[in-house]
């Protein structure tokens, strides 16, 4: 799905673990409780998504746009973090 237009896309619960979403436009789409553990996010554009309960472990968010976006009650142990720094 590498530069997918999912812009407001409903994905509650969606199993996309090891996804390619590089380049893609999430923006405003619901993520809640997904499994994007290890997923390339690289650049992807998810501004004002919401992504409460969702799983980020190990996903590359390199260069992402994560405006507006609550990241309190998302898992994102070793995600590469749109900065290049790597959350623990």
């Amino acid at each position: 799905m590498r530069q997918a237009n999912l812009k407001g896309a409903n994905l509650i619960a969606a199993g996309l673990k090891d996804a390619n979403l590089q380049n893609a436009n999430l923006e405003s789409a619901t993520l809640r409780s997904a499994d994007l553990e290890g997923a390339n996010l690289m650049d992807v554009n998810l501004r004002h998504c919401d992504v409460d309960d969702a799983c980020l472990k190990s996903a590359n968010l390199l260069g992402a746009d994560l405006t507006g976006v609550d990241l309190t009650y998302v898992e994102l142990k070793g995600a590469i973090m749109p900065d290049g720094s790597v959350h623990d």
